[in-house]
């Protein structure tokens, strides 16, 4: 937990910490390379992070599907699939990372296995990774293809 109630999820902080790993070096004193940083990534920087045994990485997401809704004309894309299960962690602490077209879309809120999210009018295939706390990485779900209606004019 970090600055009162705000939560960064596992895999935020890996790309985050991987975002600025390179430009610190590891040493334990002020380095004034720090500067660059912003004050939300010094912050993450000043965590210790508990070192995990962990190393097996939860179940492949299955089932993904992904519709729009009859009567929606705006870009929603409704996203389902079945939850994933991990050795070491219960349901609600796995995050999904949601890519769509092959590259990270958004992170889904921890426990969910769902998503409703906006895209514009056109194609998309959509894919789903579980990752545990540990920051384990399962395999990549099924991919599913939707092609979604848009209007502008109604939205």
């Amino acid at each position: 937990m970090l600055g009162g109630d705000a939560v960064v999820a596992p895999s935020a902080t890996r790309r985050l910490l991987d975002h600025v790993a390179g430009a610190l070096p590891a040493a334990t004193g002020e380095d004034p390379r720090l500067e660059q940083l912003t004050p939300r990534e010094r912050e993450v920087l000043l965590v210790t992070l508990q070192a995990s045994s962990d190393r097996t990485p939860p179940s492949t997401p299955v089932n993904l599907t992904a519709t729009q809704p009859p009567d929606d004309f705006c870009g929603s894309n409704v996203l389902s699939w079945d939850a994933s299960t991990d050795d070491t962690d219960a349901q609600p602490a796995i995050e999904y990372e949601i890519y769509r077209d092959g590259s990270l879309f958004t992170v889904g809120q921890p426990g969910v296995a769902s998503a409703f999210l906006y895209t514009p009018a056109g194609t998309s295939t959509w894919t789903v990774v579980a990752v545990d706390r540990s920051g384990n990485s399962s395999g990549a779900s099924n991919a599913a293809t939707l092609t979604v209606r848009a209007d502008e004019s109604l939205c």
